[in-house]
């Protein structure tokens, strides 16, 4: 058999890695993703890319997924099995891109397609591309952007590719100044040592003006193209919503609440990378393996800045509450081609008996051992059963709204910590959220709750919800509402908690009712295990 051909055999099984590992691992919607979720249908229906009816607020972070959704809705496509479809094929491709930034970077394909193949069978990397959020679509984008760069392709297309990242990630553009550098410095191949001045120009008194002229003549059609997009859709949030990111960005940014806030968010936000970086060991030590065997290549290091330009937004956002690293995983297919790169060069270490094959043999069972640990650590199911599922949690606020549903009016409010579900459950109310991801004021005026956003007591108050849902370990907390309303809260509502509803698991709901409307709201918890609730 031919390398040629036993290269094409790895090639195609490496492909069905990913559906194969979809077997076994528990797929969850997360809750967030149905907000995106509701924005599209309300989009889709004429009602404008809005939560609620009238209020121009961007719950939805991601405006580049969302729009892709509410094109699947207008065609009629199931949208939470579309969500789940494009987040895997967008990963897949994100597999393909991988593989050719590897080659770019000067890895052989054997090694390429090891990478490649680790990356496939992580079952965290398919669980956050199958959320129903952006991760999946983020993923393609940035590697095919690494990938895109290091080969010097068109700069209209990488600016064009940079300002669809802004729009999938709004962080994700201080990628955009790490590409400009990057083509302003040259990028004539893989190594700095080939990027020298002419010794014309040297002579000259001009060392390295055509090559800073002829970089710059890729560096302004990347950067134009890239802020044609960026600037474009900031004027058209300013007009439409009145802001300059996402309303979800301000809800959990932690800069409103001091200096103390901020310095644990950046803590705790370096604990999540260190996690992150333990919890994915191979591809760390394959990044620095790298480092060390090819130090000069500079489309290396491009790679690893893009992987780092991240690290601003995990460390001010104290990290994230969603599981499996969601910020940082979805470059796993970046980190893939420096994995790659190491493999390679530790590849001809063995074919160099002695002391270099003795390394090689070390440094190869280093990676194995740690990429045994990665993948142990992933939540895998026995036997295969594909399937989709909701968190507890979640499935708590979809019982309850599914509960309240047929009892509310159409004037009525609902609140619940948790709007996603419960907010496409009852597609025809008002959702408030106490959390200010889909409310302009709790995110510029409430108290900060870490990672999961900010709340104004006083104004949840003035709002009237007819119901108010929680559930025991929430944010906002009875407590809390108690004493930021200085007790009116309570007189004006009636708080009860809920135990053991179906699907709910080992959870217990919170459920305030408006005094003035639980004659026709109380009828919602019948046949339900009431107590009610003691505010200590």
């Amino acid at each position: 058999m031919t390398d040629r051909r036993a290269l094409h055999i790895l090639g195609a099984s490496v492909a069905a890695l990913p559906l194969l590992t979809l077997l076994f691992v528990p797929i969850r919607t997360i809750d967030d993703a149905f907000i995106s979720f509701r924005y599209a249908r309300n989009l889709a229906s004429g009602d404008g890319l809005v939560f609620n009816l009238g209020e121009r607020v961007e719950a939805a972070t991601s405006l580049s997924w969302t729009l892709l959704l509410a094109a699947a809705e207008t065609i009629r496509l199931p949208i939470e099995g579309t969500a789940l479809v494009l987040g895997v094929s967008f990963a897949l491709l994100a597999l393909r891109e991988a593989y050719l930034l590897g080659r770019r970077l000067g890895a052989s394909p054997a090694a390429c397609l090891a990478a490649v193949a680790l990356v496939a069978v992580h079952g965290r990397f398919w669980l956050v591309a199958a959320n129903g959020l952006e991760g999946g679509l983020f993923a393609f984008l940035v590697v095919l952007v690494a990938r895109k760069t290091v080969e010097e392709a068109d700069a209209r297309l990488i600016g064009a590719l940079l300002g669809l990242l802004f729009l999938t990630r709004p962080e994700s553009l201080l990628l955009l100044p790490l590409v400009l550098a990057y083509q302003a410095l040259g990028a004539p191949g893989q190594d700095s040592e080939s990027v020298r001045p002419s010794t014309e120009s040297l002579r000259s008194g001009l060392a390295g003006v055509p090559l800073a002229s002829g970089a710059l003549r890729r560096a302004i059609p990347t950067a134009a193209s890239a802020l044609a997009i960026v600037g474009a859709a900031t004027v058209w949030r300013l007009g439409y919503y009145g802001a300059l990111l996402p309303n979800s960005v301000t809800a959990k940014s932690a800069f409103s609440a001091g200096p103390e806030t901020l310095l644990e968010n950046l803590l705790a936000g370096l604990s999540y990378a260190v996690r992150f970086e333990i919890a994915h060991a191979p591809f760390i030590l394959g990044a620095a393996i790298a480092l060390i065997l090819r130090p000069k290549n500079r489309a290396l290091w491009l790679s690893l800045f893009v992987v780092a330009a991240e690290i601003p937004a995990v460390l001010v956002n104290g990290g994230d509450w969603m599981p499996h690293y969601r910020l940082l995983i979805v470059f796993l297919p970046v980190l893939a081609g420096p994995l790659a790169l190491g493999l390679s060069a530790t590849f001809e270490d063995w074919d160099h008996p002695g002391r270099r094959r003795r390394r090689a043999t070390w440094v190869l069972a280093l990676l194995a051992l740690s990429a045994v640990f990665m993948l142990s650590r992933s939540p895998w199911q026995p036997s295969p059963a594909p399937r989709v599922e909701y968190h507890p949690i979640a499935n708590c606020y979809r019982f309850m709204a599914t509960r309240l549903q047929p009892h509310l009016e159409t004037s009525d409010i609902a609140a619940s910590e948790a709007i996603g579900l419960f907010g496409w459950v009852l597609q025809d109310t008002t959702i408030h959220d106490p959390l200010g991801l889909a409310s302009a004021h709790h995110a510029r005026h409430g108290e900060y709750h870490g990672q999961w956003g900010k709340t104004d007591y006083r104004h949840l108050h003035e709002t009237r919800p007819a119901v108010l849902v929680l559930h025991e370990g929430s944010v906002v907390t009875p407590g809390k509402i108690d004493r930021g309303t200085h007790g009116a809260w309570r007189s004006d509502y009636s708080g009860s908690l809920v135990s053991q509803p179906p699907a709910c698991g080992p959870y217990r709901l919170i459920v305030y009712l408006d005094n003035r409307r639980a004659v026709h709201l109380r009828p919602a918890l019948d046949g339900l295990d009431v107590e009610p609730l003691v505010v200590e």
